[in-house]
């Protein structure tokens, strides 16, 4: 007889089908041997972050618990792939070794393809990770293996496979045996030294001292303090070493604490004391104050930073100034303005605004004024396509305008959007058109604008 082959020879009626105690044997080895190292290195992980801490708050446990789910996923998908690949090549996994049964072809008993093993396989975990109805599964499996003449589950009908008793192996199973017993010990000393840790620490919701973030932040100030040295020696090397892990630690404090508005405005602190050092620095501290005034309107810190940031950064913005018309604003350094006063057009004049690097491929604003009504122009844009989605009152300048979103015919769920106002016979139009995003900007520039006396 081939062993590795076939069991056919040996005549049906020779042939054993593995018992439910068996299996219920084998699945648990198997589980054992995966799942008890897999139970220390997550012990190890959470004593890591928890040693030590007297506080520490849902968002961080929920944090180390989400990173030990994923670890989790990890684990089941190598378990799949290790199943696939032993059955598909010795008919058994090492589980099924020790229980004495292998997985072979149903009726004819044959070895059965790597195709076949991990098709089995699919459907086994498969059906076990479906919500509500994985327990209902494994009753109907341990009866049809338990009660039905071929002892096929689910997943073996599905697959054609039916698993057999073959000769125990002493040896092996002792061996087996003793891996098992010692994985058991290392990870109830594992948990042991988790639990002794862990229940000296004090998870309560909304705590407010947090340690980990905080701990992230501490480090992000003392790079920072670092910098602030290095900068009265002018030693380049140094202060770009010390503001890039002064940037590195104040990122996964608020990746830690995402919702923490106070982590936030610290992050803020801390781009805007390396704004000198580091390109786009004065951008993220403002874009991170204002997280944190997201986070806590209420805040009146938090408000009045993000307002003296805005009228500062606004201060030093280039102006546009129009004295033939009577209009002014101001526009961000790194734009530029192309001004448009030909006569063939059906405007005055037309001030296109965008980044110095794109706008002679097209602007993001433009600022247009036409020598016609404002019933005129709705006529000219019903004949584009035009409709007006809404409307609302506004200012522009000292004069009341109109805030219009608009859409066309033939772009739907596109919107553009215009700010109206009438200048003497003349009609002013402020266009953000349909550019996504530069909302901020949008504001702030319509901000600046004024009328000249």
């Amino acid at each position: 007889m081939n062993n590795q082959n076939t069991f056919q020879d040996q005549g049906l009626e020779k042939v054993e089908l593995a018992t439910l105690r068996s299996r219920i044997s084998a699945y648990i080895v198997d589980v054992v041997l995966f799942m008890f190292p897999g139970a220390i290195i997550s012990f190890i992980f959470l004593t890591y972050f928890l040693w030590g801490k007297e506080y520490i708050t849902t968002g961080i446990k929920e944090y180390l618990f989400s990173q030990i789910n994923i670890f989790g996923w990890y684990l089941w998908g190598t378990l799949f792939i290790y199943s696939g690949v032993l059955i598909g090549k010795y008919r058994w996994t090492l589980g099924k070794r020790y229980a004495a049964m292998a997985v072979v072809r149903a009726n004819t008993f044959q070895k059965i393809s790597y195709l076949r093993a991990f098709l089995r396989e699919i459907i086994k975990w498969g059906l076990h990770s479906i919500p509500y109805v994985s327990f209902l599964i494994l009753l109907v499996n341990l009866y049809l293996i338990g009660s039905t003449k071929k002892k096929q589950a689910i997943h073996d009908m599905v697959a054609g496979t039916q698993v057999i008793a073959i000769s125990e192996s002493l040896k092996v199973k002792k061996i087996l045996n003793s891996v098992a017993i010692i994985l058991f010990i290392g990870a109830v000393v594992a948990f042991g030294i988790f639990y002794s840790i862990a229940k000296e620490v004090k998870i309560k919701p909304g705590e407010e001292k947090i340690i980990s973030a905080n701990e992230y932040m501490q480090k992000a100030e003392v790079e920072l303090t670092e910098v602030k040295k290095y900068t009265e020696e002018n030693n380049v090397v140094e202060i770009q070493r010390h503001a890039a892990k002064a940037l590195e630690y104040a990122i996964l404090a608020t990746d830690l604490e995402p919702s923490n508005p106070e982590i936030w405005f610290r992050r803020g602190n801390l781009y805007w004391e390396i704004k000198n050092i580091s390109v786009g620095a004065d951008e993220w501290a403002l874009k991170s104050y204002e997280r944190a005034l997201e986070l806590d309107p209420g805040n009146p810190i938090y408000r009045q930073k993000v307002e003296d940031l805005i009228k500062d950064e606004v201060a030093s913005w280039q102006i546009y100034r129009n004295d033939e018309y009577g209009f002014e604003f101001k526009y961000p350094k790194d734009w530029s303005t192309i001004e448009d006063t030909s006569p063939q057009h059906p405007y005055l004049v037309f001030v296109t605004l965008g980044l110095k690097e794109t706008i002679q491929q097209g602007g993001l604003f433009g600022v247009i004024l036409r020598d016609q009504s404002e019933d005129e122009f709705f006529s000219l844009l019903a004949q584009e396509k035009f409709y007006i989605i809404s409307q609302s009152e506004t200012t522009l300048g000292d004069k009341q305008a109109t805030f219009y979103i608009l859409g066309r015919t033939d772009s739907p769920g596109i919107e553009w959007e215009e700010v109206i106002t009438q200048k003497d016979s003349f009609l002013l139009e402020f266009s953000k058109g349909a550019t996504p995003g530069y909302d901020d900007i949008f504001n702030q520039i319509l901000s600046t604008f004024r009328f000249l006396e």
